[in-house]
């Protein structure tokens, strides 16, 4: 599951947070960066992107972005961004994209011209991405998060988006469809599934090259995958990545008491750095 789940956001630390370090990944328990959406997700140099964050603060402090372009190539043998992207936050290979942004603000985004080597090495897919690197403050904690945003290099269909079609809890009466804005009843104590769906449209096929060491090297169309991060205010989410196939994961209410209100993100992604994303309110009862 992790050779998608792991494109958007490589990198997460925390300075001041009131967040309970014994408490796992996915329970968010101060601030936290979650995903990054572009619209469109794989652009050309010259072309215009819009990039929403989804960023969280379980206080309700109002959170803000500064957000950069990193054109340093990552050092050979690395992976993903460079670390001197998140670590160097004035220097001159970052190109400034906003400023103290309001965290539900869309930020445009048009990519700069570069050379592949800035990219550094292609993913599974193939793909080439320029780091977005994201600094979120909600007074006094901060949060540094790098989003990899794909590089369109000619190569025909172009990535979209995956769509969210519905999100379902479970239980003995079967599958509930909750909506944003409407909370979702949830038994106190109890343990329910979470599951999500997608729209027909979501999965899509794209070119790989395949290389052959008795011929010349090939294109070949692959289908990519979707899945699904999970992550919770209050309860144990069990698995926290999901796929299609196996889409339900488990929330444990065990320690929950009857009246908490609390919330669930869904972070989708496809294997190109797509990626789409909901929230839901529940109430244990």
């Amino acid at each position: 599951m992790s050779r998608f789940l792991r494109i958007t956001i490589l990198c997460i630390a925390c300075a001041a947070c009131r967040s309970n370090g014994f408490l796992p990944e996915e329970v968010i328990s101060g601030l936290r960066v979650l995903a990054v959406t572009a619209e469109p997700p794989e652009i050309a140099a010259g072309e215009s992107t819009t990039m929403t964050a989804l960023a969280v603060d379980i206080t309700g402090t109002p959170i803000t972005i500064d957000w950069a372009a990193c054109t340093l190539a990552a050092a050979p043998g690395q992976t993903g961004a460079n670390p001197k992207c998140i670590t160097n936050p004035t220097a001159d290979y970052l190109i400034q994209v906003g400023s103290k942004v309001p965290s539900s603000q869309p930020v445009p985004f048009v990519m700069p011209m570069v050379q592949m080597s800035q990219l550094g090495g292609p993913d599974q897919s193939d793909g080439f991405y320029l780091p977005i690197r994201l600094e979120a403050a909600a007074d006094m904690d901060t949060v540094t998060a790098v989003y990899n945003l794909r590089y369109f290099t000619g190569l025909q269909p172009r990535n979209h988006n995956p769509t969210i079609a519905s999100v379902d809890i479970g239980g003995d009466l079967g599958a509930t469809a909750i909506v944003e804005g409407t909370p979702g009843d949830v038994p106190a104590g109890g343990m329910i599934s979470l599951s999500s769906t997608f729209t027909a449209d979501s999965i899509e096929s794209y070119p790989v090259l395949v290389i052959s060491s008795t011929g010349p090297p090939t294109m070949k169309m692959r289908t990519e995958e979707l899945g699904t991060d999970w992550f919770v205010t209050a309860g144990d989410v069990s698995p926290t990545s999901t796929a299609p196939l196996d889409a339900n994961t488990t929330l444990d209410l065990s320690k929950v008491t009857a009246g908490t209100k609390f919330d669930i993100y869904l972070v989708a992604h496809d294997d190109r750095g797509g990626t789409s994303t909901a929230h839901r309110e529940l109430i244990a009862r």
